[in-house]
């Protein structure tokens, strides 16, 4: 992308619609569909209609029963990469027949396609307002964005903790000034967990296998050295699919636990409670942190980004906001120890989960972060103008476009793409250490 810092990118502040239109074209089992589907409930309940541009998925069901409109783009709609400007206005010409009976929305975006589509929108839709809520320390790169910038001094920039603004500033120069912190909302439940009468001691974790979840390695292997050493009776369960997990079915095997480590594979985002009512210690980061600690189970922090079971402690003992994004200047220690304490003392977890519940009352209750978001929006919602389309700034060759272009309609080369992908992304991650 070519810096045009003459460009104005944040216009007018018009009045508060009092309608919220989330655009993240997602639709997997990740933080950024389980914050908007948390966020609108929420909102839902409190007299703020709410929307969601999205792409067909897994969370389909959950999305339909979260906002009061879904309005979906296809599969060749959400890749920019190949769009041509005139397609690009099709489909917001399309969007924009679909949202305008109501007048002007707020919209919440979660990436770089969800800020241009909110800009054109907000140009055929009066009264219109855009902010970015940030979820994780990759998505506004490896450029800096100069309508990022220009968002964030005016209130318009939110993140979930602190790490995700610093890892933004340190890898791609941002400033990131008045940019606000504020955490996900979460449900508690309420009084304190029954114990599960059993010897054999039950670890979740729930992450997609990709690169950033590799910590998933690292706990099996803790957990094979604690049924060697301590003679303990361990049980881990493994939610989520992803290109690692031929790797960690060989590390299991390898480690002779093969029988003790459950893969499950997806769940769907309402079954997810259950598996968290059972486990006795769960491992993670990110959203499901907080879902974990929710329903009282004690919860380790495992730090993003490495194979190996790194953690910065017990979520109850943590200061800031922090939820496995690693820190540069301060690599977070071996949480084997931790996890190993704590599978061995049943006094231990109980005392950790009942502190981590109180530590989501005090800090991430939906009441507590959803008043002051929503209080955030209404007082610095501001339309945002000249937003740059994705499919200008990524880098995509003619022949590339062409290509994509030629062979999109096909469902034959599209289910071959997708094959070829996974094999790849298997095989890459099963040799890989």
């Amino acid at each position: 992308m070519s810096n045009i810092s003459h460009k104005e990118y944040v216009g007018p502040r018009p009045a508060w619609p009092g309608r919220i239109c989330f655009i993240a074209l997602s639709s997997g089992l990740g933080g950024t569909e389980t914050l908007a589907i948390r966020q609108s409930r929420w909102m839902r309940r409190n007299g703020v209609r709410t929307a969601i541009i999205t792409r067909v998925g897994v969370m389909e069901a959950e999305y339909r029963d979260a906002f009061d409109q879904v309005l979906h783009l296809d599969g060749d709609e959400v890749d920019p990469g190949s769009l041509l400007m005139d397609e690009w206005y099709r489909l917001i010409d399309r969007l924009a027949d679909e949202l305008r009976p109501l007048g002007g929305w707020h919209f919440m975006v979660f990436g770089q396609d969800g800020v241009f589509i909110s800009s054109e929108l907000s140009a055929r839709l009066a009264g219109s307002s855009t902010s970015i809520y940030l979820v994780d320390d990759v998505r506004y790169g490896p450029a800096r964005l100069d309508y990022v910038e220009a968002m964030s001094r005016h209130g318009l920039f939110f993140s979930m903790n602190e790490a995700c603004l610093a890892a933004h500033r340190r890898n791609y120069g941002y400033k990131l000034d008045n940019a606000v912190v504020v955490p996900l909302p979460m449900t508690v439940a309420e009084g304190a967990r029954t114990s599960r009468e059993s010897s054999r001691v039950k670890v979740l974790t729930v992450a997609r296998l990709v690169q950033m979840k590799g910590y998933v390695e690292g706990l099996i292997l803790v957990i094979a050295r604690a049924v060697r050493e301590d003679g303990l009776d361990i049980e881990l369960q493994v939610i989520g699919a992803g290109p690692l997990m031929a790797r960690l079915k060989w590390v299991a095997l390898r480690e002779g636990i093969a029988k003790r480590v459950n893969f499950i594979g997806p769940v769907a985002y309402a079954d997810l409670s259950r598996y968290y009512r059972d486990a006795d210690i769960f491992v993670g980061m990110g959203t499901t942190v907080l879902e974990a600690a929710s329903h009282g189970v004690p919860t380790l922090i495992a730090e993003a980004y490495t194979m190996e079971f790194r953690s910065p402690g017990r979520f109850s003992e943590q200061t800031g906001l922090e939820l496995g994004e690693p820190d540069q200047g301060a690599p977070s220690p071996s949480g084997e120890g931790l996890l190993r304490s704590m599978l061995k003392d049943g006094g231990l977890r109980a005392a950790e989960g009942e502190a981590g519940r109180r530590k989501m009352l005090s800090q991430f209750s939906e009441d507590l972060v959803m008043t002051r978001l929503l209080g955030e929006l209404r007082a610095n919602a501001r339309q945002v103008i000249n937003i740059p389309s994705p499919g200008q700034d990524r880098l995509c060759s003619e022949t590339k476009r062409y290509f994509k272009r030629l062979l999109r309609g096909s469902g034959m080369a599209a289910a071959l793409r997708r094959r070829i992908r996974s094999i790849w992304d298997a095989t890459r991650a099963l040799i890989s250490r």
